[in-house]
C-alpha cells in the first residue's frame, strides 16, 4: 500500500500511471505525512523541491534521526539544494533529466510557494507533465504541496480535475487529532468524493486512522422534542443566577463539545474569553453540525470583548446565529433566547474541514504596520481577490498632509494594534487600508489608530469602499511613493489588539508623547 495506515485500500494511491495530490497547511503536518508515505512501501524515489538543510533544521532530534534513516533508504534528489528560486519551468527541466524506473512509486515534495508564485500557464505545464511522465514510465505519484496558503492552492488544484487521479488535505483538529479529507479519489476503478478519516499520529511518527471514516453527513430526521432545552457552559452563566430546569451545564465549551447526547432543535450557549479561542469552537461548532444537523441554535456569549469584525462573519458562516456582546446581561439574554427558540433557523456551515479551514484563513491577517508601496499595493489586491469569497468590508483612505507637516511626524503618532491593518507612505499622503471594518466605523477607528485628532494633521481624508475604486488608487500610490526611515516605520506598530499589557508596556517603555491640547484664549 502506498499512503496512510489502515485507510481503505480503495484510498490509497495505487493507479500506476496516476497523480495524487494532498495539501498541509504547515511544515509539521506535511512532515509527518512525507514520513508515512516514504515508510508505507519499502522502496520510493524522493524528489523534494526544498533543499535537505530547510526540511531537517526545525525537526527535533528523534524525528530528524528517523527522517534521515528514511532518507537513506530511499531514492533521493533535492532539486534546490544549490538555488533556492529556480522556477517551476527550470524545476520541470530537471525532473525530465530524473532517470524513474517503470512501475516505481514517486513522492514529491513541494512548498506552496512554488506553484503559486508561478504564472497559471507554467502550473498547468508542470502538471501536464509528470502526467505525461507518469503514463510514461507507469509511475504512481503521490504529491506533498504544503505552506500557510494551501487552501489557496487546493482552490486551485479542484478547478483543475483532470490534471489528478485525487486530491486530499490534512487538517489538525486539536493537539493529537487530525482529519485527512479526500475531496476526490480515483482508484482500482472507483470514484470517491467529499470522504473524511480521522487519524492520529504513531509512535513511530506515521499516521493511521483512528476511528470509522466519516461520510458527508445529510441533515439528521430524528424526532426529538428538546427544543425548550438549553446547553449552556457554566461560564455563560452570572454567579448571581441559578440554572432552570431546561438547562444543562457544562463546565467548559470542549466538555460539552465531548459530552453532549443529542441535540436537535435544542439551543447551545458557548462562551468566549480570549481571541485565540475562535479556532477550537469553530472546530467544535463543525463537528457538532456534522453530528447533529443544522436544526439547533447555537449562540456565542462574549465575556470579553475579543470577536473582531472579521471573527464574526467567519463564526456566521459556520453555523453560529446568534453572538452575544458583553454588555448584555443574563436576564436580556435569556429574553433574547426565548425570542429565538420561537423563531425556525437553519443554520448554513462548511461541507468539509477544508471548506472551514478556508473560511478560517480568509478571516486571518498575519501582517500589520508600514509596508513599503509596493508590498501595499500588492496586500490591496490580494485583499481585492479574497472578498469575493469573504464579503467582509474594507477600506482604502487617503490622509492628506497639511502643510508644513512632516511625514515622519504624523507616522510617529500612528499606532496600528489590529492585524490586517497597514499604512504606507506617498509624497504628501498617508495611505491606510483597513482590512476589516464596517463603514460607519472608520471614522472611530481612525481615531484609534492616530494619538492625535486627524483633523490636526491631515488637510483631508478621503473613504474608497469598492474594488473598482481601490484598484483605480493603486497607480496613484506607485506614482507617488517615498521611502521612509525603518525606526519611523516601526513606531507605527503596536503588539495585537488582544495581547497583555506588559508587552506593550516594554515596548513603549522607551517612548513618551505629548498629549494633545486645545489651546486657551
Amino acid at each position: 500500500m502506498f499512503g496512510i495506515n489502515n485507510l481503505s485500500t480503495k484510498h490509497h494511491a495505487q493507479n500506476p500511471s496516476g497523480l495524487y495530490v494532498t495539501t498541509a497547511i504547515n511544515y509539521n503536518i506535511s512532515i509527518l505525512y512525507l514520513n508515512t508515505l516514504l515508510q508505507s512501501k519499502a522502496k520510493n524515489t524522493f524528489v523534494s523541491f526544498a533543499p535537505l538543510a530547510i526540511i531537517l533544521e526545525e525537526l527535533e532530534k528523534p524525528l530528524k534521526n528517523k527522517i534521515q534513516n528514511v532518507f537513506q533508504k530511499q531514492t533521493c534528489f533535492f532539486l534546490n539544494q544549490y538555488s533556492a528560486n529556480k522556477s517551476l519551468d527550470k524545476l520541470s527541466k530537471d525532473i525530465n533529466n530524473i532517470q524513474f524506473k517503470k512501475n516505481d512509486s514517486v513522492v514529491f515534495y513541494i512548498p506552496d510557494q512554488t506553484i503559486l508564485l508561478s504564472e497559471h500557464k507554467s502550473r498547468i505545464q508542470f502538471f501536464k507533465n509528470i502526467n505525461k511522465l507518469a503514463k510514461l514510465k507507469k509511475l504512481t505519484i503521490s504529491m506533498v504541496l504544503f505552506g500557510s496558503e494551501y487552501q489557496i492552492l487546493n482552490r486551485w488544484l479542484m478547478e483543475h480535475p483532470d490534471l489528478f487521479f485525487g486530491i486530499s488535505a490534512i487538517h489538525k483538529t486539536d493537539s493529537t487529532q487530525y482529519i485527512y479529507q479526500i475531496n476526490y479519489w480515483i482508484s482500482q476503478g472507483q470514484v470517491t468524493a467529499n470522504h473524511e478519516y480521522e487519524i492520529t499520529p504513531q509512535s513511530d511518527q506515521t499516521f493511521s486512522t483512528t476511528a470509522i471514516s466519516i461520510h458527508k453527513q445529510q441533515n439528521l430526521q430524528v424526532d426529538i422534542n428538546d427544543k425548550n432545552t438549553i446547553h449552556i457552559v457554566e461560564n455563560a452563566i452570572e454567579p448571581t443566577q441559578k440554572i432552570t430546569e431546561s438547562m444543562t451545564s457544562y463546565t467548559t465549551n470542549q466538555v460539552l463539545f465531548e459530552k453532549i447526547a443529542q441535540a436537535h432543535t435544542c439551543i447551545i450557549v458557548l462562551s468566549i474569553y480570549q481571541h485565540q479561542e475562535v479556532h477550537d469552537i469553530a472546530t467544535g461548532i463543525y463537528q457538532l453540525r456534522r453530528k447533529f444537523g443544522l436544526k439547533f441554535k447555537l449562540v456565542l456569549r462574549e465575556m470579553k470583548q475579543c470577536i473582531r469584525y472579521s471573527d464574526e462573519v467567519f463564526l456566521s458562516k459556520i453555523g453560529v446565529n446568534l453572538i452575544l456582546a458583553p454588555n448584555i446581561s443574563f436576564s436580556r439574554m435569556m429574553n433574547m433566547l426565548e425570542t429565538l427558540q420561537r423563531q425556525e433557523t437553519k443554520a448554513v456551515t462548511p461541507n468539509s474541514v477544508d471548506e472551514l479551514m478556508y473560511l478560517e484563513n480568509t478571516s486571518r491577517y498575519s501582517y500589520k504596520g508600514y509596508m513599503d508601496t509596493e508590498e501595499f499595493i500588492h496586500r490591496c489586491n490580494r485583499l481585492i481577490e479574497r472578498h469575493e469569497q469573504t464579503k467582509i468590508q474594507y477600506a482604502l483612505i487617503k490622509l492628506d498632509l497639511l502643510p508644513g507637516i512632516e511625514m515622519d511626524s504624523c507616522l510617529s503618532m500612528c499606532n496600528i494594534k489590529r492585524d490586517g491593518d497597514i499604512i504606507t507612505a506617498c509624497s504628501s499622503a498617508l495611505y491606510l487600508l483597513l482590512s476589516s471594518v464596517r463603514e460607519n466605523d472608520i471614522q472611530p477607528t481612525l481615531s484609534h489608530i492616530f494619538k492625535l485628532p486627524i483633523a490636526d494633521m491631515f488637510r483631508s481624508n478621503t473613504t474608497y469602499t469598492t474594488p473598482h475604486r481601490i484598484k483605480s488608487e493603486l497607480p496613484e500610490i506607485r506614482l507617488q511613493a517615498v521611502k521612509i526611515n525603518k525606526d519611523t516605520a516601526s513606531l507605527t506598530t503596536t503588539p495585537a489588539l488582544f495581547t497583555t499589557g506588559s508587552e506593550n508596556k516594554k515596548m513603549y517603555k522607551a517612548f513618551s508623547y505629548a498629549t494633545h491640547k486645545p489651546l486657551e484664549l
